[in-house]
């Protein structure tokens, strides 16, 4: 439109040029003419109105998508770039306001300063309404009023009739009907108006109805930065001060072809804004459909349905913080199931038993956030395992699981623990419940110990569940790729691994393991054969995995915590890898008792990541405790070792 304008004010003459026949109608003599003319100035100044259209019909389309439910800065820089675009189109019709530009500059650099009210925003649009008050005085009002006084009398009094009275009706009347057409139909004057008007309504009705208190949350929130894709860059919010350490690392790893679960990661920006979101109907509104957006992009990306028990697509809830906090943070797994779900899951082939340990361990973690403790669900399988003579889980029928796993829906009912049955809204609790664990007591004396600041807060991941626990080639494990008792250079795979369980189980130290690498085994002076002998194919997978992540990619020693749904490598997916901690042994520490003077409670292995250790003993040198016959048994050690725990 700008080089159509050029053409139409050119001040030289433009050449033209015609192809016009006359003829004479042949019944009635009437001439007439037709053919084609052409010239630059004219055919510009067509084109240039039947843009002016579009522009029109494309700038209505842009005002009415944009959300005016509640304004935040995201919602403000977008309305800077229309207003810019609305400054633009009235110049090139000739339109100009000072007044407009300045207070459009100085909307432009408030955006700057976190710390603008929304009332110095309602006074600025105001002026700005204003200002497109006096643009139509301007150019349409006071620009017709003359002629308009002349013109109607000569159209509509041409033998002066009537009386002064009636003469200043009629005036009005049809001055206020040219008037009305013009503007109508002048170039975006009329959408600018009423834009800028629903913009008032809008930041009055959040003065009238938001808590001051959430303003500045609402007004600094950004809704473009409050989702992430795993599987697809988004250069504004990949890092990990948005996406946390865990997140930001499975992003760059399943961007790079590493085999990680799709997913979506709920930024630290949702995070920090929880408390305003949740108060505020059309924000929560708007991430409940932002997020059942990514669950539909999800599913056609993993090819599996949410809530479809013939294609199940079950989710991992997981915490995901810039700083490693592990073991303080709540995790919901197998997201997505209730009773009629599981029930018709429960039918599928190789489903029956999986089904219902699924079920079961959603119903634990879903108790235990409300408070109950896990000893409270511990019971429940040892008592199980006694009634029906079983030693390990894995041996009891589907029918059993199931029973059990009702038995745990009871337990959270007996505890007035209500189950969200509906699955969206169980996958957005779970969410919020993620977001929550952050206040918890546990994560406080966390961030106190270590001294990290309350403000960084927790991203939430949401990931396809991968099944460790889907059958008995299936299982899960946490390796490190340099072995902590070697001191050799390169990758030598160390760690445990599990048949038949999910991810939680070994980092809870819930289940006996069995040793990752055959150099371990022996090294360690174990009986149970290793990953390396019982699954080589998924071994081999894992050892060429690390090999490429710390000598081709510049990662250092890893922490990697895999699940394998079968003995094929294209089975095996990363769950979370971070640095492994490897420190030289400044200072020796010692117990306080002679070793002569102590009891020996059992032999066996100790894995830790820095923060938390899991130990791990044999049945065979197990030391009863309290006079009672314990099964083998994990002891979980974070800070404190605590008797019993009872192998599941």
């Amino acid at each position: 439109m700008e080089q159509l304008k050029e053409i139409i004010f050119n001040p030289n003459p433009s050449e033209s040029w015609e192809n016009i026949y006359h003829k004479r109608h042949i019944a009635i003599g009437i001439p007439s003419m037709y053919g084609v003319y052409r010239e630059p100035k004219f055919e510009a100044l067509g084109l240039t109105f039947r843009l002016e259209r579009i522009a029109t019909r494309l700038m209505e389309r842009v005002v009415q998508d944009i959300n005016l439910d509640y304004i935040s800065n995201k919602t403000l820089q977008d309305v800077y770039n229309i207003l810019h675009y609305f400054r633009e189109g009235l110049a090139l019709d000739g339109i100009s306001s000072q007044a407009f530009d300045s207070n459009l500059s100085m909307l432009k650099y408030s955006l700057s300063s976190r710390s603008f009210s929304l009332g110095q925003y309602i006074n600025i649009f105001r002026f700005m309404a204003d200002d497109v008050k006096k643009i139509i005085s301007k150019y349409f009002l006071k620009s017709y009023e003359y002629p308009l006084q002349i013109i109607v009398p000569q159209l509509f009094d041409p033998e002066n009739k009537l009386n002064e009275k009636e003469r200043s009706r009629l005036l009005n009347e049809k001055s206020e009907i040219f008037t009305r057409d013009i503007i109508s139909s002048a170039f975006l004057v009329q959408p600018l108006d009423s834009f800028i008007s629903r913009l008032i309504d809008s930041l009055n009705r959040m003065v009238d109805t938001v808590d001051p208190g959430w303003l500045h949350d609402i007004m600094t929130y950004n809704s473009d930065m409050a989702v992430s894709r795993l599987y697809e860059p988004a250069p504004e919010i990949d890092n990990q001060v948005f996406l946390g350490s865990k997140a930001f690392f499975l992003k760059k790893l399943l961007l790079a072809g590493y085999p990680v679960p799709p997913g979506f990661v709920v930024s630290t920006e949702v995070f920090r804004r929880i408390n305003a979101i949740h108060n505020h109907p059309m924000i929560k509104q708007e991430l409940e459909q932002k997020l059942l957006y990514e669950l539909k992009q999800l599913e056609k990306v993993s090819g599996k349905q949410f809530g479809n028990p013939e294609n199940p697509l079950l989710l991992s809830v997981r915490s995901g913080t810039a700083i490693s906090m592990p073991g303080a943070m709540d995790t919901f797994l197998n997201v997505g199931m209730n009773d009629r779900f599981t029930e018709a899951l429960a039918k599928q082939p190789d489903f029956g038993w999986t089904s219902w340990d699924c079920y079961r361990r959603l119903l634990q973690s879903w108790g235990m956030f409300f408070g109950i403790d896990r000893d409270v669900f511990d019971q429940i399988m040892i008592d199980f395992k006694e009634a029906y003579h079983i030693d390990l889980k894995v041996r009891f029928k589907p029918e059993t699981m199931r029973e059990m796993a009702y038995e745990y829906k009871a337990t959270l009912k007996k505890h007035g623990v209500d189950f969200e049955e509906d699955l969206f809204k169980q996958l957005y609790q779970t969410m919020t419940y993620v977001f929550e664990s952050w206040s918890s007591k546990r994560a406080q004396v966390y961030r106190d110990h270590l001294q990290i600041a309350d403000e960084w807060g927790t991203a939430v991941i949401i990931q396809k569940m991968i099944l460790g626990n889907l059958n008995l080639n299936s299982g899960t494990g946490v390796v490190f790729t340099q072995n902590p008792n070697r001191q050799r250079p390169g990758v030598h795979l160390y760690g445990d691994f599990v048949f038949s369980s999910q991810g939680e189980d070994i980092v809870g130290g819930l289940v006996h393991v069995h040793p990752v690498g055959k150099t371990q085994r022996l090294q360690l002076h174990l009986e149970e054969l290793s990953l390396q002998e019982l699954v080589p194919e998924i071994y081999k997978e894992i050892h060429r995995i690390a090999t490429n992540m710390t000598e081709n990619q510049g990662y250092n020693p890893q922490e990697i915590e895999f699940t394998f749904e079968s003995g094929n490598p294209k089975d095996l997916y990363i769950l979370q890898t971070r640095d492994q901690d490897i420190k030289s042994v400044d200072i020796i520490q010692t117990f306080s008792t002679p070793s002569g003077k102590m009891n020996l409670v059992g032999r066996g292995t100790g894995v830790g990541g820095g923060a938390s250790m899991v130990f791990w003993f044999s049945i065979k040198t197990m030391w009863p405790c309290s006079g009672k016959n314990i099964p083998t048994v994990p002891l979980s050690w974070s800070g404190r070792i605590r008797f019993p725990m009872i192998l599941i």
